[in-house]
């Protein structure tokens, strides 16, 4: 099983759409332009690193990051029934037998 965020697997931000913070940008993984999702100072980010612009250029990081406006945080897929649904095809990945989410989803909450 892939490593947890120990403040929550999946986050809704609050322009309603759903980040897997263990699977966000999976399918960068090994290549020159990375994304992923980091928790730190208390708020979730989203971390864009070209490691080819490094080695180019003059070694220095390029690493952006974008600050995610956090309205949820859910722990696993049963919440996410329980609270949310979603009106789209979802693509996942499976990765060492973990299902993961590469891009946002749009969410809708439930009423009542």
């Amino acid at each position: 099983m892939s490593k947890r965020n120990k403040h929550g697997r999946f986050i809704v931000s609050k322009d309603g759409y759903l980040y897997d913070t263990c699977g966000y940008g999976c399918s960068t993984w090994g290549s020159y332009y990375q994304e992923t999702i980091q928790f730190k100072n208390g708020k979730y980010y989203i971390v864009d690193c070209n490691l080819r612009a490094e080695i180019v250029d003059t070694g220095e990081e390029y690493i952006t990051e974008f600050e995610i406006k956090v309205f949820d945080v859910l722990q696993n897929f049963e919440e996410i029934g329980k609270k949310y649904w979603i009106d789209q095809d979802v693509e996942a990945s499976v990765f060492y037998g973990e299902i993961l989410f590469d891009k946002p989803i749009k969410v809708y909450k439930m009423k009542g």
